[in-house]
Order: C-alpha cells, then structure tokens, then sequence
C-alpha cells in the first residue's frame, strides 16, 4: 500500500498541475466517466487492461472533482478493485463492464484494420466520429506511424478546443498527436463529407469510421447523413458504432434505467435516438449498408471480457450493441 500511495502522489504532482483550469462547462459527465473507466484499466488485468503508459494521456480529461475519486479507486489493492467494480456494476446495470467491453471491442477492429491494410498493401484511414476524450491517437501513435495510417478525429467545435487545450502539457509527448487531424463538426447539422475533405480525407481510400458513445444523442436525421457521407465517401470503408435500444427511449424498461434516462436529460445529454431490438439489419439496409458484424451484451461479455480461464469480469448492459458494417456495393 506505501507504494501504491507514493505513486499516486508522484502522478498528481505531475499530471495535475493544471486541473483546475480544465473545469469547465463544455465537459459532460458521461465524458468524464469513460475516461474514469479507462483510466482505471490500467490496474486492471487481462481482459479489462490498457497500458500503463496511458494514465498520463488519460489523465489530463479528468476534471479536479472527479481526480480524488478515480484515485481513490487506484490506490485499492488490484482484487479488491474488480470486486468493488463488479459489486457496483449488479445495480449500476454494468456500466463500468460495458465500456470495459466497449473499449476492448474497437482497439482490436482497430488494430486488426491497420494489420490488414498493411497486409494488402494499402493506405488506410482511420477516422473517429465523436472523438470526445478518446485517447487511441496516443494508444496507436506508433502502429499508426509504422503504416502512415491517416487519422483524423471529429467532434463539436467546443468539445475539440477544449481537448486541445488540455493535450499541450509536459505529460503528453506532442509527437503521439502531431500527425492527427483534428476536424470540427456538427453531426446534426453540417456536412461531415465537406470537413473531411476540406481537412485532407481522400476520397475512396480505403477507411475504418469508429463511431463509438455517440448515436444514442442525435437525431435520426444526423445518424442518417453521417451514414449517407461515410457511403459517399468511401465504398471500400465500414462503420462500427454502438447504439441504443429504442424501448430506452420509448420507457419500456424497469424503473432503475427510467432514472438514468432522466438523469441524463439534468445532465443536458440527453438520449434521443435507438434502434428497436432485432432491425438493425433492416436499419442498415434502408441507408445502402450491410453488416459485418453484430455483438449483444451477451456477444460482448464472451469476446471481450472472460480471462484466460473463460471467467466473464462481469455483464454489460441489455440495452446496449455494437454493430460493424460496410456500404453495399452496386
């Protein structure tokens, strides 16, 4: 324990020197609590694990009020951290397993994409739709620079600065970020094919959209022109993205997810859009695309979150999924 509370006082000193600055309205506190989540992945073992090395890149989108928490969380021995998460998550309806699962899930599509680009012998390009706080551009700076992939990262204007702003600290090596684009865009109501090509994309280039936390706060009418440009702007690309059952929304669920719902609207992030249990399929289709892949909770808990001995870490929520598809070709 003396030595987990040494390192915790050497992180804050380093990492924090600035947090106070970074309270600020545009952060929400979904945001701030998958960044918590991943954070806390580096104690973890296999499956749930990320790279130590990622605290200090992490670290820098967590606000001062929730820093003590998240470090109260690191300072428990490693056991008794899974079974205060897996505890929490039995009434929390396995939130912390679902970004476990979540975060697992598209480091590997990602990781397997630039593989098989680079095996093909291709350029490829790697965009990530609503990027919010995301860290992959530190997680896969030297895969990416290996196979000059091409990222870029999109979200709103104000989101974006603010991440910016953060990123420029003694913490973070420039070189992990320097070759990403950062492009600023309203999913709802500009034209995500005109920022892309304006910033550099090219087009029919081979790409992989990560669309990830994101759907379940547009309208139908965004999450169909962002479909619409993926399409235009490359046939040979697919789009994986999460999204939401629409019974959420509509308040067929038990009580406990009625008060999520409600307290996400407080938040001022509310949830607007799903996608009725079973149509996916049928959604897809509608906008000219095919699945490649589909992963349930159930799906996700067996892929992505049993250790070595086939034990799952836990459930991810019912109400949630995650879907891989491609344009389809006429």
């Amino acid at each position: 324990m003396g030595a987990q509370f040494s390192m915790f006082v050497r992180e804050w000193l380093f990492i924090r020197t600035s947090i106070l600055r970074s309270e600020r309205n545009v952060r929400s506190f979904n945001a701030e609590a998958v960044c918590g989540a991943r954070y806390v992945m580096t104690k973890l073992p296999p499956p749930c694990d990320l790279p130590i090395s990622e605290r200090a890149a992490i670290a820098r989108f967590i606000s001062y009020r929730y820093w003590w928490l998240v470090q109260l969380y690191m300072l428990l021995p490693t056991s008794w951290l899974i079974r205060l998460i897996q505890w929490s998550d039995k009434w929390k309806g396995g939130g912390a397993a679902s970004i476990f699962a979540r975060t697992k899930l598209v480091d590997k599509l990602i990781q397997d994409g630039v593989e098989a680009a680079a095996t093909d012998k291709v350029p490829l390009q790697l965009v990530i739709l609503g990027a919010g706080y995301d860290t992959r551009w530190h997680r896969f700076a030297g895969l990416r620079k290996q196979h000059a992939v091409k990222m870029f990262e999109v979200d709103q204007q104000a989101v974006q600065q603010d991440k910016l702003s953060l990123m420029k600290h003694r913490s973070v090596d420039p070189a992990s970020y320097e070759d990403v684009r950062f492009v600023s865009c309203d999913f709802n109501t500009e034209s995500l094919e005109s920022v892309l090509l304006d910033a550099g994309f090219v087009r029919g280039q081979r790409s992989l959209f990560i669309w990830e936390g994101v759907t379940m706060y547009l309208t139908e009418e965004g999450v169909a022109a962002t479909l619409a440009a993926v399409r235009s702007l490359s046939v040979d690309s697919t789009i994986t993205f999460d999204y939401i059952d629409k019974a959420l929304i509509d308040g067929a669920v038990d009580p406990f997810w009625s008060r999520v719902v409600e307290m996400m609207k407080r938040n001022k992030t509310p949830i607007t859009y799903g996608i009725v249990k079973g149509e996916v399929n049928k959604m897809l289709k509608q906008h000219d695309f095919e699945v490649v892949h589909h992963w349930d909770h159930e799906d996700m808990r067996d892929h992505f979150l049993r250790d070595a001995e086939g034990r799952p870490f836990g459930d991810c929520s019912r109400f949630g999924a995650f879907v891989q598809a491609r344009p389809i070709k006429r």
